[in-house]
């Protein structure tokens, strides 16, 4: 159903139980509403370029969506609704307006791969060091200054790569080299490759530690 004029999911596909791919690319959804869904074997969804700007989904449902992409929209923040998706691995909200994210991410137990480059992102909260199973995480062109959470998320999770250009923090320089050099020899093989990315001052700088 991309690249039409769909201001809303039609009722029709709403119904659609054994539904498990759904691409809803370069419409006109502003408000992404799956509430009446009953997509109880979805496991892929894709709704980039749409102008959405809120995100509505039944608590309980989705149990089986695993993918889900909301690339170059206007969320100005990071929907709260989301974290009702307890099998989601990748997430993708890459290009939006997300200045914060919801204190309830922690909740995405499953969450592999996570995707928030050029936002306008300032903070991430507490909880997000609790998101264990995290191997990737793209951060770049956000506006982070502080990186205490960053180095604890590198510290507190098997995450093992990071792309973090474009925010303003000179620190993490230093401190994230700090915390490559003092993997232990399990941490690297637990994390096969370790890499970080990030520029500032017009240089580029990327980290790697393997086994």
């Amino acid at each position: 159903l991309s690249n039409n004029v769909l201001r809303e999911i039609p009722s029709s596909v709403l119904k659609l139980e054994n539904l498990e791919y759904l691409a809803l690319n370069f419409n006109r959804i502003r408000i992404l509403n799956l509430q009446a869904a009953k997509f109880s074997n979805l496991w892929k969804l894709l709704v980039n370029s749409c102008g959405v700007t809120g995100v509505k989904f039944i608590d309980g449902g989705f149990a089986k969506l695993y993918w889900l992409e909301l690339r170059d929209n206007r969320l100005d923040h990071f929907p709260d609704a989301l974290t009702m998706l307890p099998s989601l691995s990748w997430l993708n909200l890459d290009n939006n307006q997300i200045v914060t994210v919801s204190d309830n991410v922690d909740k995405l137990v499953n969450l592999w791969h996570l995707y928030l480059s050029d936002n306008s992102i300032k903070y991430l909260p507490e909880s997000m060091h609790q998101l264990k199973n995290l191997r990737s995480m793209t951060l770049s062109e956000n506006d982070i200054k502080n990186c205490d959470m960053i180095l604890k998320i590198l510290q507190c999770t098997n995450i093992s790569s990071l792309t973090w250009y474009g925010n303003p923090s000179r620190e993490c320089v230093t401190a994230i080299h700090g915390i490559v050099d003092n993997l232990s020899e399990e941490e690297m093989i637990q994390r096969s490759v370790f890499s970080v990315k990030f520029t500032f001052d017009h240089s580029n700088l990327q980290l790697n530690c393997k086994h």
